[in-house]
């Protein structure tokens, strides 16, 4: 038969007694009462626990005189519902075995007091002789209840569907009880984990709470939960008793009610939290729910604080984080908005009902984001306070919307909800098959995740052997065994099936987060190709990827070394181009013992100064970041008259926040001719360095000569005619380490020579390529017209690169100053240029002869400046006259 079929004698029917608490519940004391006098059976009472102060005193009174019914008044509300539910169990029938426990909104259904003694096995023949099949007296020496006699409750489903369509707080709220109690409640059967007593709808022996009462908790029913299982009972639970019930109609009584659930619940998690770890009478399922669902509304807290962190720092201030820390953050958002809902909408497609409540289930997203506010300010309340808060009550409505059939779960996944099994038969061949292909499948997924997160963190460089037992062992090795201690030996299929899966996957992935950097396992090295395939049509812009850049490592500018010589002077100058983001490097040297002095302007900063023992020469090192592009004279100074040497080099490609790496210099001692001066080695920190030497000596005789150290490119070989020489070279050291020292020769016509060396390494720029950016444009058009002016675009700045296309209809277009021609056709020419304190526009001409003329100047950010165009421009006429198409790349910086 199935569940609660079976009817038992009167003399054989255990006796049940129904307590029901009530406080001003006028609207619906009356249904409350005619569905608890219409069970169908005999041995029963219904006790009223009344602190009611209002027309419910009076409703009560008509119903004093039923034989089932005995009316409590209470003059207090001490202890509030705990209170008023001590009273009933002190008044309740000696002969009583079982306690039901009702809300006031509830309407149970005829034959609840037999489904709930069919899950006690009330129903079936005796097995000990005495009627009462073992449940609750066999114990150990301790008076811990042994196997089946740890049942001590079953909690039945909520059924909150009086009124669920009176408004959309009512909707959502029913979809919310759906997803709780079809899905969340019956996993935890499932796992055999801790259940909690929900309030009403259950049944609970009586001698288990004669013997621990009822405490004065605003959450009493989770109280007695916690207490339970440290006596060592537990709590069962089923969706196939239902009670009917109403919804909370207003969000003003929801935001009270879920307080008063936040802050109940926290403070006896706080209480109790280290009794229920140490206890010996709890499984180990059973204290992991209670750890796992111990902070349940504390993390309405974590969650309102990062929430408003996330959102406030990304998108308010715009707060860039690493990739990892972009993709935890979205998916904390995301699945905290998505988690629930998809909860709901499972119990809701269970119960068959997803038309009714599908706009519940959109009402909860909003009712679930209104509450967590108040229930983190309750949970943190409850933390540290030293007594509970008062009981605030949530009034009924007594509105019905809806009309009720018999209750009955969709067999999607009959499997998946626990009931009793009473002469099931046994599974098919194709049953068992099936199931076993799933476990395999689920096997082979573990083990090929977990093969990957090796391999992409072996392959990384970055992680230890060690680190490798993470995914390894809590990765793979135990979602594994997982899964086959729920298969062969638990029992629990489906459950050791998703709970391997989801261990192994999520271990997994958390570990590829925290153990592998983006750097290892993506792409920083990918520059964008610009491909315009229409004339004058921005931003309509083609990003084409796929493209190999040349890389980013620091590249030694390609144009002459700018040098200078000077002959008993105290200043000596140059006039070098430079280039923005450029770094330029200062090599000074002075016959004597002197201070040497940069330009006044120009940002120069001392690397070193080094005089050689004899004072007979002093070289310095100067450096400087280049923030426009320009030319102007570069002059040093000295506090006393001599020969002297400059050297100016510029490199781009370097890192502009922390350009040198590496850097050391000494003085030589007096050597014969040839004579050997060694730039002493540095030990770089990253690769892709550019090692850069400089030596200077003071020679007798004349014309000296150099030879560069092995492997190193000579940049410049000067001396004046007093014989100081000065010479400079570099090398792109690929990996890290010391660079060993470099050592030059210098051949002096006669006579010993003395110097100074150093050497600088300077760092690249990080291998990260940013995206050309496009920023603005300006365009323009004149008729029978000498000339064009083209406006410079908006929000242009220094170091963006300009591009501009002129054409005219009849006549070639000259060459503005300042700008550089990528391609030029008969009536049409395409021109670039490196922004630098712009002017407001640009005049363009055609050498004197009116004309129409159209332009267009575009403006990209992240452009390398110093080499601009990376693939040369091509101009091709189109079928329709006088229409240029053009194509080009330029370089990502």
């Amino acid at each position: 038969r199935r569940m609660g079929e079976i009817r038992l004698p009167p003399d054989r029917q255990p006796f049940v007694s129904i307590h029901l608490a009530l406080y001003n519940e006028r609207r619906v004391v009356d249904r409350l009462l005619e569905a608890c006098t219409s069970f169908d059976y005999e041995n029963y009472e219904v006790i009223v626990a009344d602190d009611s102060t209002d027309e419910t005193v009076e409703k009560l009174k008509r119903w004093k005189d039923h034989p089932r019914v005995r009316i409590i008044h209470r003059s207090s509300r001490k202890g509030f519902k705990g209170g008023a539910l001590q009273e009933a169990l002190r008044r309740m029938n000696p002969r009583t075995e079982y306690v039901m426990v009702f809300d006031a909104d509830f309407v149970p259904p005829a034959d609840a007091i037999w489904h709930f003694l069919d899950y006690f096995g009330r129903l079936s023949k005796p097995k000990n002789g005495n009627g009462n099949h073992g449940n609750g007296h066999a114990t150990n020496g301790n008076g811990v209840p042994q196997n089946g006699d740890r049942l001590a409750v079953v909690q039945g489903y909520q059924w909150h569907m009086l009124n669920a369509s009176e408004n959309w707080i009512t909707k959502g709220v029913r979809a919310e009880f759906s997803g709780s109690y079809v899905m969340e409640r019956a996993g935890q059967e499932l796992f055999g984990a801790m259940k909690m007593i929900s309030g009403s709808v259950y049944m609970i022996r009586a001698d288990v709470l004669r013997k621990l009462g009822w405490s004065t908790s605003i959450t009493e029913d989770w109280e007695l939960t916690i207490r339970l299982y440290l006596a060592g009972y537990k709590v069962l639970y089923t969706p196939y008793i239902q009670a009917p019930a109403e919804c909370v109609s207003e969000v003003r009584r929801l935001v009270k009610q879920r307080m008063r659930w936040a802050e109940g619940h926290t403070y006896n998690v706080k209480k109790y939290f280290w009794q229920v770890l140490r206890s010996p009478n709890l499984t180990w399922q059973e204290k992991l729910e209670f750890v796992y669902y111990a902070p349940y509304y504390l993390q309405s807290v974590l969650f309102t604080v990062a929430t408003l962190s996330w959102i406030i720092g990304v998108l308010i201030l715009g707060q860039k984080l690493p990739m990892w820390g972009e993709a935890f953050g979205w998916s904390l958002v995301i699945s905290n908005a998505l988690a629930l809902p998809l909860m709901n909408l499972t119990g809701v497609l269970l119960e068959g009902s997803l038309k009714r409540d599908a706009l519940g289930l959109l009402s909860f997203i909003g009712l679930s984001w209104i509450l967590v506010p108040f229930q983190a300010y309750a949970s943190l309340k409850a933390l540290f306070e030293k007594k509970e808060g008062g009981w605030v009550r949530t009034p009924k409505s007594g509105v019905v919307t809806e009309t009720l059939e018999r209750f009955h779960l969709a067999r999607l996944m009959p499997w998946e909800l626990p009931r009793r099994k009473r002469g099931q038969a046994k599974a098919s061949g194709a049953g068992k098959f099936a199931a076993a292909a799933v476990v395999v499948l689920a096997a082979a997924g573990i083990i090929t995740i977990g093969a990957l997160s090796i391999r992409a963190a072996a392959t990384s460089g970055t992680v230890a052997e060690t680190d490798l037992a993470i995914p390894a062992i809590l990765g793979t090795a135990i979602p594994l065994a997982i899964l086959s201690l729920g298969w062969l030996r638990l029992h629990r299929r489906m459950t050791a099936i998703v709970l391997a899966f989801a261990l192994g996957l999520g271990t997994n992935v958390v570990f590829l987060a925290h153990a592998v950097p983006a750097s290892a396992i993506t792409n920083n090295t990918s520059s964008f190709t610009l491909a315009r395939t229409t004339d004058l049509a921005t931003p309509n812009l083609d990003m084409k990827q796929n493209y190999t850049p040349s890389g980013s490592t620091a590249a030694y500018v390609t144009r002459s070394a700018q040098t200078a010589t000077a002959t008993a002077a105290t200043f000596i100058t140059v006039n070098p181009s430079y280039s923005y983001s450029g770094v330029q490097i200062a090599w000074v040297s002075w016959r004597g013992a002197v201070t040497i002095s940069p330009p006044v302007e120009g940002n120069w900063k001392l690397v070193r100064s080094t005089t050689d023992p004899s004072n007979t020469v002093t070289s310095a090192v100067w450096i400087r970041v280049i923030t426009t592009n320009g030319n102007s004279n570069i002059g040093f100074t000295s506090s006393a008259a001599g020969d002297a040497t400059l050297m100016i080099q510029e490199y781009s490609g370097v890192d502009l926040q922390s350009p040198i790496d590496a850097e050391s210099g000494q003085a030589t001692a007096a050597c014969g001719s040839p004579c050997t001066l060694a730039a002493p080695s540095v030990t770089t920190t990253q690769q892709n360095d550019v090692i850069v030497t400089h030596h200077t000596a003071a020679c007798g005789g004349t014309a000296p000569l150099w030879t560069a150290p092995g492997g190193m490119t000579t940049r410049y070989d000067i001396a004046t005619a007093s014989t100081l020489a000065t010479l400079g070279a570099d090398v792109v050291q690929s990996g890290t380490g010391a660079t060993g020292a470099k050592t030059a020769t210098v051949s002096c016509g006669a006579g010993v020579a003395v110097g100074v060396t150093d050497t600088l390494a300077l760092r690249a720029r990080s291998m990260t390529c940013p995206a050309i950016q496009y920023r603005s444009s300006a365009a323009n058009s004149a008729s029978a017209s000498t000339s064009l002016t083209l406006n410079v675009p908006t929000g242009v700045q220094n170091g963006d690169v300009m591009i501009a296309v002129v054409s005219t209809s009849a006549n070639t277009v000259s060459t503005p100053s300042g700008w550089n021609t990528l391609a030029r056709s008969a009536t049409m020419a395409t021109f670039y240029r490196v922004a630098s304190s712009e002017p407001a526009s640009y005049s363009f001409t055609d050498g004197g002869a009116s004309t129409n003329w159209a332009g267009i100047i575009d403006a990209y950010s992240g452009v390398d400046t110093s080499a601009v165009p990376d693939v040369s421009a091509t101009l091709a006429t189109g079928t329709t006259a006088g229409h240029d198409l053009r194509a080009g790349a330029l370089h990502a910086a």
